[in-house]
């Protein structure tokens, strides 16, 4: 497992690097592991965001394209699209997961 402080790591060097398809697929997976781990709870009285809100200041076209989605059903596509990485790049998947086990 992995602990809050190495998640907000890889984001922060995820969003440092340069902008690439690999390098935002691997965003939207530490964003949605820190929202579903980590997000802190709105306390009463104060505005509630959906939990399917994305937080970012990042402008790409998958974020706007998930934003307010269901988290379990984007958790789907990007688990097969994990299953194709594994198949067409072993090496990134055996990166991403090594990452994600940290």
């Amino acid at each position: 497992m992995f602990t809050k402080r190495e998640l907000c790591d890889a984001i922060k060097e995820c969003e440092n690097a340069p902008a690439s398809f690999q390098n935002c697929e691997k965003l939207a997976v530490f964003y949605s592991l820190y929202d579903r781990l980590f997000a802190e709870k709105p306390n009463e009285g104060e505005q509630k965001n959906t939990k399917n809100e994305v937080q970012t200041t990042a402008n790409s076209e998958f974020l706007r394209t998930v934003a307010g989605k269901d988290w379990t059903s984007l958790l789907v596509i990007l688990d097969e699209l994990m299953d194709t990485i594994k198949v067409l790049q072993p090496r990134l998947y055996d990166a991403v997961m090594r990452k994600l086990r940290e």
